[in-house]
């Protein structure tokens, strides 16, 4: 999945400005599960995410088949109901 034209590095701090807002032990599962990108270790406790890696996993996210997406708010108005 790596596309070199984009080998912009992100560092996990700044992962939430691309939308992902997990904690680092959640990250750190993903990846142990091969299910989120590997990271590329700046130095022993530094890490970083190559950008093109991050948003091709993005979009496999958003063309996932069945992805939770929760519907729109529907407004009920009780108020034409008629008392039996």
């Amino acid at each position: 999945m790596h596309d070199s034209s984009n080998d912009t590095l992100i560092p996990f701090d700044d992962l939430p400005t691309k939308g992902i807002r997990y904690s680092r032990n959640y990250l750190d599962r993903l990846i142990k599960e091969d299910r989120f990108p590997k990271p590329i270790f700046l130095s022993p406790r530094r890490r970083a995410f190559l950008e093109s890696e991050i948003d091709a996993w993005i979009k496999a996210r958003v063309d996932q088949p069945g992805l939770y997406r929760p519907a729109p708010k529907v407004r009920v108005d009780h108020r034409d109901k008629v008392a039996a």
